[in-house]
């Protein structure tokens, strides 16, 4: 049995495949929705309250998924799946699950941020994480009938 030690420079040869598409969640989450809230915010006041709510439920979830989405496409497509062979679909799904818990930690801690424009952050956190939660195990689904992205 082929037996590989996961490093963490692995981790970082799948963000280099990926190119620059990883930065795009990572800017979302932590500076384009705060950035929309706080001015949301400012102009509003307490009334902004359900503005900032869709905009979180429109940018958030998705946020989430998106790395995870990337770095599976190279263990699920024809193209690649050659070359990967020795990772068993066990630890294919582990390595996709690491770049989605990340980005979903990312996402609830921004969310909590949120107190002083939302009166229910937490509970908002929560609906958040199930709806990401939702959107990846949709994916992987997806992945794993049609191979593809």
């Amino acid at each position: 049995m082929l037996y590989r030690k996961i490093k963490l420079s692995t981790f970082g040869l799948y963000l280099k495949a990926v190119s620059k598409l990883w930065l795009v969640p990572l800017l979302t989450v932590n500076v384009l929705v705060p950035v929309i809230s706080a001015v949301l915010y400012k102009n509003g006041g307490a009334g902004a309250e359900s503005d900032i709510v869709t905009v979180m439920y429109f940018l958030l979830p998705i946020s989430t998924v998106w790395t995870s989405i990337f770095v599976s496409e190279f263990f699920f497509s024809d193209r690649t799946r050659d070359v990967l062979f020795f990772y068993s679909r066990k630890k294919r799904f582990a390595v996709s699950q690491l770049f989605f818990l990340l980005p979903l930690a990312n996402v609830a801690v921004v969310t909590l941020l949120h107190f002083r424009c939302l009166s229910y952050s937490v509970s908002m956190a929560v609906k958040l994480l199930c709806i990401g939660v939702l959107f990846y195990g949709i994916a992987m689904l997806t992945f794993s009938i049609c191979k593809t992205i």
